[in-house]
């Protein structure tokens, strides 16, 4: 398991002065979601996508409903934008 990037914990205090304290919040947001995709077991090209998206699903939320969110009836595949039904937005 990956420790998380968080300066709270005194196990990581060490780590977390030389990385995560260097990190800006945007940074550390992203790493830890990387993270949490590496352990979800999605494949490189599935995080990738969802790197760009402007709302991302947790690992766990994606891996159960992949098949909905990988549909672009429901999901612009570029930067998650969701396509409500019956909307002419």
């Amino acid at each position: 398991m990956v420790k998380k990037a968080t300066p709270n914990t005194a196990s990581t205090k060490k780590m977390a002065t030389s990385f995560a304290e260097q990190m800006s919040p945007q940074d550390a947001k992203r790493y830890n979601q990387f993270w949490d995709y590496a352990e979800s077991g999605l494949r490189v090209e599935d995080r990738v996508k969802l790197s760009g998206w402007d709302y991302k699903p947790s690992g766990e939320l994606y891996t159960k409903y992949k098949h909905v969110y990988d549909n672009p009836k429901y999901y612009d595949q570029i930067n998650g934008q969701i396509h409500w039904p019956y909307c002419k937005c």
